[in-house]
């Protein structure tokens, strides 16, 4: 018959190898979780989270949601904000958000924000506010108009509409910062045309490319129409 002390050492371990199960249960499906959104995490990184007092389900959905919204960050990042104390998943939700806004919010700045007791996610969505801004002139104090003529002698004009965000603390957007540069590269397309239709059949590769010019230029461009005119 089994000795007491043998029986209770048997429990004792089979209790500890129901609660090992249960941790490596319970990591592997947020491992398998995190590697079908495309967050590669190592399956070692959620057993030292564990070791380290770190909620990984926290962690681990928090990183995914960065992932899928473009942000580039760490999970020791995230540990680290997490261990002072800071709301991971609010500051990740303020990162996107800023992302898709254009507004300029680093990690740094949103975990100060976090940890000083502010809503970060608050400040991101307030920081920026989408503009709009129509000019048909080549600059913004000058009242010369956006107009050229073709190669076969016809006058043609132009008007640019652009859409894109800066922070509120900038005030009303008065004037287009790139509104020079892209007026002059307009008048471009314009001389070097043949006729007029040749700028219309143009139009869309011409606006691609002037967006695409803005996005090297400035951050914030959402968007740019462009309209071509016979005068």
């Amino acid at each position: 018959m089994m000795q007491p002390l043998v029986l209770i050492v048997l429990l004792a371990a089979f209790l500890v190898l129901l609660i090992f199960l249960g941790a490596i249960l319970s990591n592997f499906q947020l491992w398998l979780r995190a590697v079908l959104a495309g967050a590669q995490i190592q399956f070692v990184q959620l057993i030292g989270m564990r070791l380290r007092k770190v909620n990984p389900k926290v962690i681990v959905d928090s990183y995914i949601m960065a992932r899928k919204g473009g942000v580039d960050i760490g999970l020791d990042d995230l540990e680290v904000h997490y261990l002072a104390r800071g709301n991971v998943p609010r500051l990740v939700m303020a990162l996107v958000a800023a992302k898709k806004t254009h507004y300029p919010l680093t990690f740094e700045q949103a975990a100060a924000i976090d940890l000083a007791g502010r809503d970060p996610l608050a400040e991101a969505q307030e920081g920026a506010v989408a503009w709009e801004y129509e000019f048909n002139q080549m600059g913004p104090n000058t009242p010369t108009p956006i107009e050229g003529n073709c190669r076969n002698g016809s006058r043609v004009g132009a008007s640019v509409k652009v859409r894109y965000t800066r922070p509120v603390k900038q005030g009303p957007s008065e004037q287009f910062p790139l509104q020079a540069e892209i007026a002059l590269r307009v008048l471009a397309y314009i001389n070097d045309a043949e006729s007029f239709w040749d700028l219309e059949n143009s139009k869309d590769r011409h606006a691609s490319e002037l967006l695409d010019f803005g996005h090297e230029a400035m951050t914030g461009l959402k968007s740019l129409e462009l309209r071509y005119f016979e005068v």
